[in-house]
């Protein structure tokens, strides 16, 4: 088998550049997500022990459940916009305790307030 020549080589991989860019998400930041219990409980009372957020093709984040609603916070790297966010909150035993799902905004903002909302464990 040979080798491309110089300019064919030089196309292919202006072909492969160009079809990576395309699977890049624009614009993409970190955002900051502070969530809460929609009945307003803290997790200590509603059984929860951790969160865990993520956007399509990118890795789930969690952090741990805070006794004060202030602090229940997941730093998410590489968010992009009108990403579909999902986040549940878990029990000790994995049980999706709280759902939430959340469009995110076309001008992404440093940080997102979500509502989590109970599932029964489901």
């Amino acid at each position: 088998m040979r080798s491309p020549s110089p300019i064919r080589l030089r196309w292919l991989v202006a072909c492969a550049f160009a079809v990576s860019s395309a699977c890049q998400p624009k614009d993409a930041k970190t955002i900051t997500v502070h969530w809460s219990l929609a009945d307003g409980r803290s997790c200590v009372d509603a059984g929860a022990v951790r969160a865990v957020v993520s956007l399509p093709g990118a890795a789930e984040q969690s952090g741990r459940c805070s006794q004060l609603p202030d602090g229940n916070r997941i730093t998410v790297p590489d968010a992009y916009p009108d990403a579909v966010l999902t986040a549940r909150a878990e029990s000790a035993g994995l049980a999706a305790l709280y759902r939430a799902e959340q469009t995110l905004p076309s001008e992404l903002p440093d940080e997102i307030e979500l509502v989590l909302f109970f599932s029964g464990g489901r």
